[in-house]
């Protein structure tokens, strides 16, 4: 017999876990969310950063470190783009929006501009307010 606790623990998580949370496309997001977690995955981005880095330093090249920093760098890099998703559906706008900011981040073209573009892009979908009450794409967030 389950426990009360970890059944209610078990639903929690699903509601509001990680999944949930940071990797749904699904849903809105308000501005004060996407700024914290916009921090939180530039923290993780800098220390997967350092890690690679210190990691070449030292020499470790085998392969399950490969696997394991490549890994934790896909996943760094989608994050942003869920965070925008999110945030595009709390404006009332479609998600998909988003994934030309993947296109301008990766331009052959003049990559310190882009990079700059793409900043101003997150700084100014994340000021615009969302839209008052529930839309096409979920209820106001919290």
């Amino acid at each position: 017999m389950e426990n009360v606790a970890e059944t209610d623990m078990s639903e929690h998580m699903k509601e509001h876990g990680f999944r949930k949370k940071f990797l749904s496309f699904k849903g809105r997001i308000g501005r004060g969310d996407f700024f914290k977690r916009l921090g939180l995955w530039f923290s993780t981005f800098i220390v997967i950063l350092i890690f690679a880095r210190s990691a070449k330093y030292f020499g470790y090249t085998s392969d399950t470190f490969i696997i394991v920093t490549f890994s934790l760098a896909a996943v760094n890099y989608l994050l942003p783009i869920i965070l925008l998703w999110r945030r595009l559906h709390d404006i009332g706008l479609p998600g998909w929006l988003g994934l030309s900011e993947i296109f301008l981040l990766y331009s052959p073209v003049n990559f310190d501009n882009n990079l700059l573009i793409s900043a101003m892009v997150y700084l100014i979908i994340g000021v615009i307010p969302g839209t008052n009450s529930e839309n096409k794409y979920g209820p106001k967030p919290e």
